[in-house]
């Protein structure tokens, strides 16, 4: 960047149309080389995350056609679920976080800049330098803090579905133990037949 802001000085100096097109490229390719480097960076730390949670799954199924989901009334009724106004709240919140810390250094850059007496190229990349970076800052505390806070909701959410009723654990004890009715009319029987035997002898 420190190079981009040199050479448009000299394009500033020398203005023509070959000269400026030629800066454009440069500058569009340097920026990419910049910008490269930390969206594959993104990129694969979405992957391996995506890979440690539930590993490498390829859902198949999802390519076939599936024409139950073209009901308007099925989509319409899951389109106001819990979940769908959690993530809507959630989204809302963000932006509002977003702008509400993004507009202090936004609006004290601007002001630094239009007090700045001396228009240098430094001085003017020095002042956009520690804005991006405090905003970089303080996007990425409020990032991480509603990160928190949607992997409590999150997780209780999971752990509530999870929780098994009365009943379901009533059904598993008498698949994994057998009916315990059954077992009590079999012990009853049992000990019905050795009393009569002890009768008998």
């Amino acid at each position: 960047m420190t190079a981009v802001l040199q050479n448009m000085r000299f394009v500033i100096a020398h203005p023509d149309q070959a000269s400026a097109m030629k800066f454009a490229g440069a500058s569009a390719l340097r920026a990419a080389g910049v910008l490269a480097p930390m969206l594959l960076g993104m990129m694969l730390i979405g992957v391996v995350v995506g890979l440690a949670q539930v590993g490498l799954k390829p859902a198949v199924k999802k390519l076939k056609p599936d024409f139950g989901r073209l009901n308007v009334l099925k989509g319409v009724s899951g389109a106001f679920g819990p979940q769908v106004w959690w993530e809507l709240t959630k989204s809302v919140a963000k932006i509002a976080v977003l702008i509400a810390m993004a507009w202090p250094t936004v609006a004290h850059a601007v002001s630094t800049l239009s007090k700045t007496s001396n228009g240098s190229i430094g001085s003017l990349a020095a002042i956009g330098a520690a804005t991006s970076l405090t905003l970089l800052r303080n996007v990425a505390i409020a990032g991480l803090a509603i990160g928190g806070i949607d992997y409590i909701v999150q997780r209780r959410r999971v752990m509530k579905e999870l929780k098994m009723t009365k009943h379901e654990v009533r059904e598993e004890m008498k698949q994994h133990e057998g009916n315990p009715e059954v077992k009590r009319a079999i012990r009853s029987r049992q000990m019905s037949i050795s009393r009569n035997r002890m009768i008998a002898s």
